[in-house]
């Protein structure tokens, strides 16, 4: 049942029953989306696209994800889980078989899908367990660990935690190591072009979840709000679904396609939203092979290598033999002469466990969601988690390495024995949190000591606490919260970091330069505009002299806490990086007050670059606010986000990042459910649907429903 254009019913006697129908609404609404994650994953989207797409595929054909995924088929062979993915691949298969007038963009490439297999769902898990991709911040930081020494590079990668701390990046002596060819870096860039073509790699997570126990309410009970941020593609990423079975199933939440159940959402006695940790759970190795590049060295011992030679089809064009080498400590991406840099995640050695996540779905209050919580091994995130008894709720979850020094956020070498992992650390062991004093939760990729200080080391790389301390600042501004009020600080703008440090970058400025009046309130477009190219272009004018240009572009659209690090060189190390402060921030804002295009918010889809594309699949509106310091976030499409993705008119500046839905739980007996997402649930790329649901994101406007209405 469609109960709004954003909303599917699913009310069926079995649980099976519901994974049919959501594997069925799935197949109709989103088969272009489920065809493109399984050729991302698999590596055959050079099949579709051409030539083009080889680069990314050889990525991806390194990884093995395929092979992964059949190993975990076999794992879960005879399982509930496997019977419950097997109703979700009918349902898919039934929608295929129905479907007479494909999708616009399978008609383009006239391109018919091939029948869905259990594989395909496994292999989506694989993917999702992969996308945290961490690997490529190590990257950064490794060529320029390489150019600076220890005290710049840590000028440049420190970041505060939530009390005002500064962290340090890495311990000094990990500095030391080797420097790592800046051609493995471009050999490496394509593998994060699949993921973008899906909206998954972006650097900035940006997301955020809140809660609030009952005392803090009008209803004297918890609200939980959730909003992820993801890249901002066409047809939107989610499909929002309320799913009922007589066997008990009861839920309200947003589906990714490909796998399943759901991921973000809550039922009657509980509610939870995702946030990414964060957590490094990723390595790239150095290591030294064999003459006959067939073995690798770990130590004083070899190891054979596992080959595998596959054949690359392309769209238009010869088959490509490829040949992927790998073993249990990682897969090898890069190789010159006898020297290899080998990737290593998780899912080379543990399992997925949980995929449907019904274990938690079902859960009725901490102990069972924290005992269903358990058994997801997937990228780390943070679980927000309220409940209808009153109680609120933090939780670590994912499979995190336990490591014997910090040292993850650089190139490692396989040889050095304080390099390997010591397993992953226990579910118990992970950071948790439980009806804090204060009755507030706030969760938003930031550093927290009392959270995580007595952790193990699990991370190099935290978001400045810019949103935190802003939704904690909202939140302290009203003494009973309602949906209204959590909906209010879901859509706020204010750049924090702007409002503190606006006046004192002012007051370096030469005489006569000024910077218009502004807040910090970046609905306020024009100078928020100004101030964020301001802080870009302090980038190049503090560090060309000392990295290349590769480097200190990439700096900014990599690193989370840019703006804070810039800033406090400025204010504390200027000296020493031989500095003119006055000057440097002048010459920044001269630089960014030349003429700009206008700019837009731009929905990304894979067939831009098709002939038709441009027509066809332009989606967007005119930027109003929000940065990568604000709640609603928004970011430019730069980097590997790349501007030919949105193909704006000639010379504007595009943003292709931010929230991709919000959802705000009141945990009162009516168990009503505020949600807005910025694409309808049928996320055609055409028609009227795609421009109403828009319409309405920009307005705030949220649609209600109520698990209790039955």
């Amino acid at each position: 049942e469609k109960e709004s254009s954003q909303l599917t019913a699913i009310r069926a006697g079995s649980d099976r029953a519901v994974y049919y129908a959501q594997g069925y609404v799935a197949g109709k609404n989103r088969l272009w989306q489920l065809e493109l994650t399984r050729r991302v994953a698999s590596g055959t989207m050079a099949a579709l696209f051409g030539e083009s797409c080889v680069p990314a595929d050889r990525f991806q054909r390194n990884l093995a994800l395929l092979t992964l995924a059949h190993r975990e088929r076999e794992r879960d062979a005879g399982s509930e889980q496997a019977a419950d993915i097997a109703a979700y691949v009918e349902g898919i298969n039934r929608a295929l078989d129905e479907t007479r007038v494909l999708p616009i963009e399978l008609l383009l490439l006239r391109h018919r899908p091939a029948r869905f297999e259990l594989s395909d769902i496994y292999l989506t898990g694989q993917l999702k367990h992969f996308i945290n991709s961490t690997w490529k911040f190590e990257m950064l930081q490794t060529l320029m660990a390489g150019v600076l020494g220890p005290s710049r590079f840590a000028d440049l990668f420190s970041t505060m935690s939530l009390e005002g701390e500064r962290l340090e990046p890495l311990p000094r002596h990990a500095l030391e190591g080797e420097r790592l060819d800046a051609e493995a870096a471009e050999a490496l860039r394509a593998g994060l072009d699949g993921l973008r073509e899906l909206g998954l790699s972006s650097p900035d997570i940006g997301s955020n979840a809140f809660a609030v126990s009952g005392k803090r309410t009008r209803s004297g009970y918890p609200l939980l709000a959730s909003d992820p941020h993801m890249g901002l593609v066409n047809p939107g990423f989610n499909l929002f679904f309320r799913l009922h079975s007589d066997e008990g199933l009861d839920l309200f939440g947003s589906h990714f396609p490909g796998a399943p159940g759901i991921v973000v959402g809550r039922n009657r006695d509980v509610a939870w939203g995702f946030v990414g940790l964060m957590a490094d759970n990723q390595d790239l190795l150095l290591g030294t092979l064999n003459k006959d590049g067939q073995r690798v060295r770990v130590g004083d011992a070899w190891h054979d290598l596992r080959s595998s030679r596959e054949r690359i089809e392309v769209r238009r064009g010869t088959s490509i033999e490829h040949t992927s080498l790998g073993f249990d400590l990682g897969r090898l991406l890069y190789r010159k002469g006898e020297r290899a840099l080998f990737l290593r995640w998780p899912a080379l050695d543990t399992s997925l466990g949980s995929i449907t996540l019904k274990e938690m779905s079902r859960a009725h209050d901490w102990q069972s969601f924290r005992a269903g919580l358990s058994l997801m091994n997937n990228a780390p995130m943070m679980a927000v988690y309220a409940d209808r008894q009153g109680n609120i709720g933090m939780q670590a979850v994912g499979s995190i390495p336990r490591r014997a020094h910090a040292i993850g956020g650089l190139v490692l070498s396989l040889d050095h024995p304080a390099h390997a992992w010591q397993g992953y650390l226990a579910f118990d062991e992970l950071p948790t949190q439980y009806n804090p004093p204060e009755g507030v939760i706030v969760y938003a990729n930031q550093y927290e000591t009392g959270l995580l200080g007595q952790a193990s080391s699990i991370s190099t790389r935290w978001h400045p606490p810019s949103r935190a301390l802003r939704i904690r600042e909202l939140l302290a501004h009203v003494e009973q919260h309602d949906a209204t009020s959590f909906s209010a600080i879901q859509d706020d703008k204010v750049d924090l970091f702007a409002r503190q440090e606006l006046a004192w970058l002012k007051a370096q400025l030469e005489p006569g330069l000024r910077f218009p009046p502004w807040t910090g309130d970046t609905r306020q477009t024009r100078e928020a505009l100004l101030f964020e190219r301001w802080l870009a272009e302090l980038a190049p004018a503090m560090l060309s002299d000392h990295l290349p240009s590769s480097l200190w572009s990439a700096y900014p659209d990599q690193w989370p806490a840019f703006r804070w690090n810039l800033v406090a060189i400025l204010k504390h190390h200027a000296e020493s990086w031989g500095i003119d402060v006055s000057a440097t921030v002048s010459l920044a804002l001269r630089r960014a007050m030349r003429p700009e295009p206008f700019a837009r918010v731009e929905y990304r889809h894979a067939l831009r670059r098709h002939p038709l594309g441009q027509l066809l699949f332009r989606a967007g509106h005119a930027y109003e606010g929000g940065s990568r310091e604000t709640i609603h976030v928004a970011r430019r499409n730069v980097d590997f986000l790349t501007s030919g993705q949105t193909a704006s008119q000639a010379g504007a500046s595009s943003y292709g990042f931010g929230p991709s839905f919000k959802f705000v739980y009141e945990l009162a007996p009516e168990a009503r459910v505020h949600y807005l997402a910025n694409a309808p649930n049928a996320g055609a790329p055409l028609g009227p649907g795609l421009r109403s649901a828009l319409v309405r994101w920009r307005r705030g406007k949220r649609f209600v429903t109520s698990l209790a209405s039955r």
